[in-house]
């Protein structure tokens, strides 16, 4: 299958990036995770959203609880391995299910907050997703959570650059959306009579 907006969502994230002071390639060393960071910081993200957007897998079959990036001989592109992965010598959980894990290739110019994203986003949608409109929607919500980028700012920047991206991909990805564009209501202010 034609990964048809690959090369406007890489054109979009680097004006994103570059929007908040951020490189997508690191050149100083010196800045970058360290794979250990980058598993626990990967691990978090998929295990906070795995299954919420998209049917990722079967829980009652196989367990997936763990990211784990490597440099894999040295490749030059960071990349998600979207299947799931035996953990060697440790094939099963006590309750039987499969004992699995994702796979990340992360560069040391690629081991930033900003690409582990990119790169859990495609574990969170369907295999098939690629950098369609889904993919870029769960992106979306997964930069303005850990990154603070702005929801409005990203959809703009996209719409004017010809993207195709939705919130409307599955219920929960919507609602997600919703809960990250409600303002908080200052429920105390609205009581003594501000707003």
């Amino acid at each position: 299958m034609r990964d048809k907006q690959r090369s406007k969502v890489y054109a979009w994230e680097n004006k994103l990036f570059k929007d908040h002071g951020l490189e997508k390639m690191i050149t100083n060393f010196d800045d970058c995770m360290s794979l250990e960071d980058c598993n626990k910081f990967a691990t978090s993200i998929w295990n906070s959203y795995k299954n919420k957007f998209f049917r990722n897998y079967n829980e009652k079959r196989t367990r997936v609880a763990r990211v784990i990036c490597s440099n894999n001989a040295g490749g030059r592109h960071a990349a998600a391995y979207m299947g799931n992965y035996y953990v060697k010598g440790n094939g099963k959980v006590k309750d039987g299910r499969n004992n699995c894990y994702k796979k990340m290739r992360l560069p040391r110019w690629g081991r930033s907050k900003h690409v582990i994203i990119h790169e859990v986003a495609h574990f969170l949608c369907l295999e098939d997703e690629q950098h369609g409109r889904d993919f870029v929607g769960v992106y979306m919500i997964l930069l303005n959570k850990y990154l603070a980028f702005s929801l409005q700012k990203m959809s703009d920047l996209a719409y004017s650059m010809n993207i195709d991206w939705s919130f409307n991909g599955s219920p929960s990805l919507n609602k997600a959306y919703k809960k990250a564009v409600q303002p908080e209501i200052d429920f105390e202010a609205l009581r003594l009579g501000g707003e």
